[in-house]
């Protein structure tokens, strides 16, 4: 049972000079070992480019319609691979083999529109043939991997349309198979990264709540204490009216005066200790503030990072699934092999005696010469 696989890969712009070193075969050694450039001058191109860089950068300025600066790190690219399994291509004429590639790109210039497509080129020096495009994922004037192919579930209706156009032509195809597993771990791992956004969204608004309500009380405070210059003026007057003792250091003031002074210096410690306080409060704050940036950071990276091992998981599944085809041919022959071997050994005779019954005899002479020449070596020792 054959396939129909189409895989996406999104590229920034650092990642697109590496595509184009692999599928134009810029270098002259690479680490994957099921690379034959001996077949290399077997390889085609359907749409063909001399620059990817370039011609990204040029499909951009000519559609791209947005009024803000593209970031640095957006997606520019989303490499497509389409392929099958070997046994499937096998099968196949020359001919045949490039209906298929020709009715993948045909599919892609109806889904992602001719004029984003920069690059569409054949694979046939690797031990399953396949197919890479390039293209820019711009729609309706706007830049942007996650409009043009959205969501898994959204990647997933891409390929069953991808199976519908192709088994039209390719009937004995197969739509590849659904990832059921990998979703759902990718959902979960979704699920933790919402919930550690809710938590950390949650903390800040705590945290900014406890703020506003410090500063609405220093607010108060200040407000309520904004009649401390006249209190002061109040005090010194008191300090200038006051009596001296003639004996002691004892002082004579008004009874209303010393209750002012002394409701006035309790205010103040009071005052003093809030203040005390909201410092201690803030400090607590600022550092809370610092560890839930600190954490947002790591979560922003953690998605990031999320991201690009869904990347590398789904190029990495298409070359397994290719190898395990291989695989799966490869015992194939060994079986047929086998088979003919031993029908070739029951069949050929010496003597009138098969190949198999002349080993046998072979095995017993040499097993009892092996033994008698033990038997002697034991006598000789025992002499000995």
């Amino acid at each position: 049972m054959s396939y129909a696989i189409m895989r996406a890969e999104k590229l920034k712009s650092h990642q697109i000079h590496f595509s184009q070193n692999h599928n134009e075969r810029n270098h002259k050694n690479y680490s994957n070992p099921d690379i034959n450039l001996e077949k290399t001058k077997d390889n085609y191109h359907l749409v063909e480019s001399k620059n990817y860089s370039r011609d990204t950068e040029h499909i951009i300025q000519k559609n791209y319609k947005g009024t803000k600066n593209i970031r640095k790190d957006a997606v520019k690219n989303i490499e497509l691979i389409f392929t099958s399994d070997k046994d499937f291509f096998d099968k196949l004429s020359p001919v045949d083999e490039r209906k298929f590639f020709e009715e993948s790109l045909k599919f892609t210039q109806e889904y992602f529109g001719e004029k984003n497509i920069f690059s569409a080129v054949v694979h046939k020096d690797e031990t399953t043939p396949h197919m890479h495009v390039n293209l820019v994922p711009i729609k309706d004037g706007k830049l942007s991997a996650k409009i043009v192919i959205g969501n898994r579930k959204n990647l997933e209706n891409m390929q069953d349309e991808f199976y519908k156009k192709i088994s039209k032509t390719f009937p004995e195809l197969e739509r590849g198979k659904k990832k059921e597993i990998t979703n759902a771990l990718h959902l979960d791992l979704q699920e933790y990264k919402k919930q550690s956004i809710k938590k950390i969204e949650k903390d800040i608004e705590i945290i900014e709540k406890r703020k506003e309500k410090i500063d609405n009380s220093i607010n108060e405070y200040s407000q309520k204490w904004s009649g401390h210059s006249s209190d002061n003026y109040k005090i010194k007057a008191i300090y200038k009216n006051a009596k001296p003792q003639l004996l002691g250091t004892k002082v004579l003031v008004e009874r209303e005066d010393l209750r002012f002074v002394t409701n006035k210096a309790y205010k103040t410690f009071i005052a003093d200790e809030r203040v005390r306080e909201f410092a201690r409060e803030n400090s607590r704050i600022k550092t809370e503030n610092y560890d839930l940036r600190e954490e947002n950071k790591t979560v922003r990276n953690l998605k990031a990072q999320m991201r690009e091992k869904n990347n590398d998981y789904d190029r990495l599944e298409t070359k397994n699934y290719i190898l395990n085809s291989d695989i799966n041919a490869l015992k194939k022959e060994k079986e047929e092999d086998k088979k003919i071997l031993n029908d070739f050994l029951k069949q050929y005779k010496i003597n009138g005696k098969s190949l198999n019954e002349h080993f046998k005899e072979f095995k017993e002479k040499l097993e009892k010469t092996v033994s008698k020449a033990k038997v002697r070596t034991r006598s000789k020792d025992m002499e000995r």
